[in-house]
């Protein structure tokens, strides 16, 4: 066989790069390949020496042409297919795309991962039909008030619940309009990651008119001093972009103040 020069090898390696990133192929399949490949292309177009083993190797690859994916059971591949024609441009067909290609390399998932594709099938075949879950506008007012209540928790507590965190940030997105398709199970688990919060919106300690009293703490020197004040709510609960906490704005001593809830009692301390 003819020797190749490096221009033709690198003319040949830079046509089966593109033969393989066309549209109908899938890359992450063949991230090995293309990564392969394109290394020897850098190592060309930087007029390096390939090793004997390199020029073997990547001689082969352009002489066998790009690879062809292997074929799931049509069962399964009509299930990808749906995910990805319905939940397109969502976490869910990321996610699937990766689990397509584990199946593809003739991986198993795991049982928390079939039972996640499982729900990714079922969602996608509802949006298919027509039957997915419409939020009414009590729902979507609803939304609103998670959203809020997101914000009164630390980001060191959405670290430790990540699947609740997503839940929030679908919602955030879906009322934003940069999201398309939001399931109830999704509505409901972002309801649930905010309910102490809620819980306080939803059934709040004092009412408008309701006596309570205030505990100020100051400073004289080293020593706290702690002091009960009388107040009346005027106002609450509500939200403040300064602080996290759920607030009540109370009349003390003739001034109107807005206190955080665990600073308020029923009786006097």
């Amino acid at each position: 066989m003819a020797r190749k020069s490096k221009a033709q090898r690198l003319s040949e390696a830079t046509t089966l790069i593109a033969e393989y990133r066309i549209a109908d192929r899938d890359t992450a399949y063949f991230s090995w390949e293309i990564n392969f490949l394109k290394d020897i292309q850098t190592k060309l177009q930087r007029n390096k020496v390939l090793t004997p083993r390199q020029r073997a190797a990547v001689d082969r690859m352009i002489s066998e042409g790009p690879r062809e994916l292997p074929v799931l059971p049509p069962t399964e591949q009509a299930q990808f297919n749906l995910v990805q024609k319905n939940l397109k441009g969502e976490y869910e067909a990321e996610v699937a795309a990766e689990f397509h290609s584990k199946r593809l390399r003739g991986k198993e998932l795991t049982e928390k991962q079939k039972a996640w594709f499982e729900k990714m099938v079922a969602q996608a075949q509802k949006i298919e039909d027509g039957t997915a879950w419409s939020p009414s506008s009590a729902d979507l007012d609803r939304m609103d008030l998670i959203l809020q209540c997101f914000k009164t928790y630390s980001s060191a507590h959405w670290g430790n619940c990540p699947k609740q965190r997503k839940a929030i940030e679908k919602i955030s997105k879906y009322r934003a309009g940069t999201g398309n398709h939001l399931s109830y199970e999704q509505y409901e688990s972002a309801q649930y990651a905010v309910r102490g919060t809620i819980k306080k919106i939803d059934n709040p300690k004092f009412l408008v008119g309701n006596p309570c009293w205030v505990r100020e703490v100051n400073w004289n020197e080293s020593k706290m001093n702690t002091e009960n004040l009388f107040g009346v709510i005027v106002d609450g609960p509500f939200f403040s972009n300064t602080t996290r906490a759920v607030l009540y704005s109370v009349l003390v001593d003739g001034k109107l103040i807005d206190y955080a809830e665990d600073r308020i009692y029923k009786r006097r301390g």
